[in-house]
């Protein structure tokens, strides 16, 4: 159920993956989720361990297709960037009202960075 690296399913559309960071904030480690099945969205990418980047793409076997970020701390956000070089996302979804807390300046952004918007059938 807390397996480093092993996707867990919570349900028909959502999948939940444990990234290798136990501690006292972490508990276990930070978790991240899969959302949907075609196409797949990534919410809390989780921090940038490359083991952890491995797990969420095979467990999106190439159909993620948004990075969704709920906030900036360095467990939940940094490893956006290794899933957007090495899947085909074609947007990354952020709340503009959660990026700056302090802790890390701002999400930086690559190239092929845009704002989209979820389909809102996704988890239906």
């Amino acid at each position: 159920m807390f397996e480093h690296g092993v996707p867990f399913r919570l349900n028909d559309r959502v999948r939940r993956l444990v990234a290798p960071n136990p501690g006292m904030m972490t508990g276990p480690g930070t978790n991240t989720y899969l959302l949907g099945e075609e196409q797949v969205a990534v919410v809390d990418p989780g921090p940038a361990i490359p083991e952890h980047i491995e797990a969420i793409l095979a467990a999106g076997a190439g159909r993620i297709r948004w990075i969704i970020c709920t906030h900036t701390h360095p467990d939940h956000s940094p490893a956006w960037q290794g899933l957007a070089w090495g899947s085909a996302t074609d947007a990354l979804v952020q709340k503009p009202e959660t990026l700056h807390l302090g802790l890390v300046e701002e999400v930086p952004t690559v190239e092929h960075d845009r704002v989209g918007q979820l389909p809102s059938g996704l988890l239906e």
